[in-house]
């Protein structure tokens, strides 16, 4: 089963590394992570570029705000699961996704 992460941000600079690494860390074989910025004017996408992968993808342009960006997300992902990894949030150890 491929499990599919939403990330959307903006202006996340300061927080983005700590959530995409950790997404990274985890475990589970099968994932991919959609990094979804609302055309930010720190250096989030410039962090976000930085963990660009098969299995992750950054797309970055204006949109109407979190719900605007979560709907491109939701219609992009291609796993069986999709969950949501805030910009400024962590899972709580590697194993979060196998758990599921």
């Amino acid at each position: 089963m491929k499990i599919s992460v939403l990330t959307v941000c903006f202006n996340s600079a300061e927080t983005i590394d700590y959530a995409l690494s950790s997404f990274m860390e985890q475990d589970y074989p099968d994932k991919e992570l959609l990094i979804i910025d609302g055309d930010s004017q720190d250096e989030t996408v410039s962090i976000a570029r930085r963990y660009e992968a098969d299995n992750v993808r950054v797309i970055s342009e204006p949109d109407e705000g979190m719900y605007d960006a979560l709907n491109k997300g939701l219609k992009l992902f291609t796993g069986d699961a999709v969950g949501i990894l805030n910009s400024d949030d962590r899972y709580s150890d590697s194993r979060v996704l196998s758990k599921l």
